[in-house]
């Protein structure tokens, strides 16, 4: 397993929507959580993650994982899910006191395809051609 520390910088508050602006991306993926509750405990922070080191897409059973220049580093074919616990089982994020409750890992996005995984079910043809499953890590 793989050990890895979050990189974090504290900044002055700004709009999050207005800081994600200014992104830089070198792998053309992000992900932006944004938390509009005002709640103290479940609405306070919102993140961004950009440049993974690590990038999981899926279409149907077909899994190929890049690294972050897009080199393919592993194609397989399964469920997405089970391949995706296998790489996350992977890694292990070492935790920062102070900081807040999502340090890194995995961000991304699960499509409306990912339940013929789930159920028995036929899903419709993916017209847009983007990914079922999308993760950065």
């Amino acid at each position: 397993m793989l050990a890895i520390s979050p990189k974090y910088k504290s900044l002055p508050y700004c709009s999050s929507e207005i800081l994600f602006k200014f992104v830089n991306l070198k792998y053309n993926a992000a992900c932006f959580l944004d938390s509009s509750s005002i709640h103290k405990d479940y609405g306070r922070y919102s993140f961004i993650a950009f440049n993974p080191f690590m990038f999981f897409e899926s279409n149907a059973k077909d899994v190929i994982i890049y690294d972050n220049n897009k080199k393919i580093i592993d194609k397989k074919n399964g469920s997405p899910f089970d391949i995706l616990n296998a790489y996350l089982s992977k890694f292990k994020i070492k935790k920062i006191d102070g900081l807040p409750p999502f340090q890194g890992g995995a961000c991304g996005y699960f499509g409306y395809e990912m339940l013929e995984h789930i159920e028995d079910i036929d899903v419709p043809y993916n017209h847009m051609k983007t990914p079922d499953m999308a993760i950065g890590f």
